[in-house]
């Protein structure tokens, strides 16, 4: 009988550290359950931020876009200005004979050489 006492003790020792080692198992399994879907939902986030991240710089370079067609537009603009102006005064006209003439109201004190030379001006340039 001792030897049998033994391994039933032996055998219940045994079947209670495996129901020990089976409920280590099951909550380490439930943790790795969990740390799962932790990372799932950190994937998520990370993806939403990277959309998010892209739509904003995307926004950003929109406005930047914008701006930078003002700007040029504005360069244009003032080029354009100074072109005209270079070529007016190349044709020696001061601006209150120039605006005379441009308005059309046919009175200026320009001579008429001027004027002439204003008009073969403009066909030059």
């Amino acid at each position: 009988m001792g030897v049998i006492t033994t391994v039933i003790t032996k055998l219940t020792l045994i079947e209670q550290e495996s129901g020990l080692l089976k409920r280590e198992i099951q909550t380490l399994e439930r943790q790795s359950t969990i740390n799962n879907h932790q990372a799932a939902a950190i994937t998520e986030l990370t993806k939403f931020s990277k959309q998010n991240f892209e739509n904003d710089s995307f926004q950003e370079l929109q406005k930047f876009a914008t701006e930078l067609r003002a700007k040029m537009e504005k360069l244009k603009t003032k080029r354009d200005d100074e072109s005209q102006r270079a070529t007016f005064e190349k044709l020696h006209l001061r601006n209150k004979d120039l605006f005379k003439i441009i308005g059309g109201n046919g009175n200026s004190n320009a001579k008429r050489e001027e004027a002439e030379g204003f008009l073969v001006g403009l066909n030059t340039c």
